[in-house]
């Protein structure tokens, strides 16, 4: 029977420190939080959705593609369609999830084209802005930026290629 009961204390030693490594490993491959407003600095995003706008026309040729630009101060340059604009918000950490952080917009300035002539993207650009406006928060995850009205998609971007390491141009 001593042999029975120390066989038993030893399988259960040995079932806790398996039970320990493999918590350890665990939480050694856990996703490593993100922090938004670190991460957003100096990036451009593509929207690859926007809420409602299944109909309207979207530019897709280089002069009027649609982007987000973040500059490391966290002012937003973006096109969405005829048009640039310039926009401020104020980006902070909450206690929501864990690469989200809550959205507010402190200015919007569009920034006129002379001569765009064409109105051809109009309805998208309208639908565009209306959608980032309503949005309160955002969540990045590596690649991919959504803007979020609650729990509710607003839209959602893809990362590409920073302008060479420059703000694109925008006149004022």
């Amino acid at each position: 029977m001593k042999n029975f009961s120390a066989i038993k204390s030893m399988a259960f030693i040995f079932n806790a420190l398996a039970a320990a490594a493999i918590a350890l490993a665990a939480c050694a491959c856990a996703p490593k939080k993100t922090n938004p407003i670190e991460k957003l600095r100096d990036t451009t995003w593509e929207p690859i959705f926007t809420k409602g706008s299944a109909k309207a026309k979207k530019p897709s040729d280089s002069a009027h593609r649609p982007f987000l630009y973040f500059a490391k101060d966290l002012k937003i340059t973006m096109m969405a369609g005829e048009h640039k604009a310039k926009a401020e918000v104020s980006l902070e950490r909450k206690k929501i999830r864990r690469s989200e952080c809550k959205l507010e917009w402190l200015s919007l300035s569009i920034i006129q084209k002379e001569n765009s002539g064409s109105e051809e993207f109009i309805e998208y650009e309208g639908i565009f802005i209306s959608d980032l406006q309503q949005a309160d928060s955002i969540r990045l995850h590596e690649n991919k930026l959504e803007f979020l009205n609650g729990r509710k998609l607003m839209l959602e971007f893809k990362r590409i290629p920073n302008f060479l390491g420059r703000s694109p141009k925008v006149r004022e």
